[in-house]
């Protein structure tokens, strides 16, 4: 734990992510509520069953039909209270495998609300 940070931002490695801009971002999301989890989100996505694509996940390891909300793209931001629910209350052990490291994310999410 380390209570010196607020946020974390996860970004693929081919982005260019301006910081200034994104504290203004979370900032201005902060006066509206807290920020735990913020990006640009997937909302009712199904997960890939084609057995050919390299997203594959069956039934068995994830049986349901949606994913739930999961932030996608060049990035998104976890607050310190969103990794400390995650990880210090055991939710990563519990959350189905996924080929989407996003969607894995977002189930964690769904059990830190």
């Amino acid at each position: 734990k380390n209570p010196s940070v607020d946020y974390f931002f996860k970004t693929d490695d081919d982005c260019y992510v301006d910081v200034h801009y994104l504290e203004q971002q979370i900032s201005s999301e902060n006066e509206k509520k807290p920020v735990d989890y913020w990006g640009q989100c997937n909302e009712n996505k199904k997960p890939f069953r084609y057995s050919k694509t390299r997203w594959y996940v069956s039934y068995s390891d994830y049986p349901y039909a949606y994913y739930p909300k999961y932030c996608i793209g060049a990035g998104y931001v976890l607050s310190s209270k969103f990794l400390e629910c995650a990880v210090g209350e055991g939710h990563v052990e519990k959350v189905p495998y996924t080929t989407i490291e996003d969607g894995a994310v977002g189930l964690l999410a769904e059990r830190c609300d």
